[in-house]
């Protein structure tokens, strides 16, 4: 099980392997605590990335080709290019991910 700790937080974005969702939450900064427990017989995780964003932030769009950060993510198990892109993004406020860096 992975868990991470509380953070500040306005929208919610959980990458990791098949894991993808949005959340826009309100004005002021509220805590969440992320938990992901992996339910399948010896079969590892992709790091997992969660990073909070204002509304309109796009990971990708439908009909187009992936962007390099997110098919290393997606091929690779790499959270390393994706997490420099969140963190450069000024409409992202925070980035964690279980992967180390």
């Amino acid at each position: 099980m992975i868990i991470f700790t509380r953070f500040g937080i306005q929208g919610l974005l959980v990458v990791g392997g098949a894991l993808l969702f949005g959340v826009v939450g309100t004005a002021s900064a509220l805590d969440y605590e992320v938990t992901v427990t992996n339910l399948t017989r010896g079969q590892q995780f992709t790091p997992i990335l969660v990073a909070s964003h204002k509304a309109g932030v796009r990971l990708f769009e439908l009909g187009t080709p992936a962007s390099p950060q997110l098919k290393t993510l997606a091929e690779e198990g790499n959270v390393a290019p994706m997490t420099a892109l969140l963190l450069g993004n000024p409409n992202v406020r925070d980035v964690v991910n279980s992967g180390g860096c």
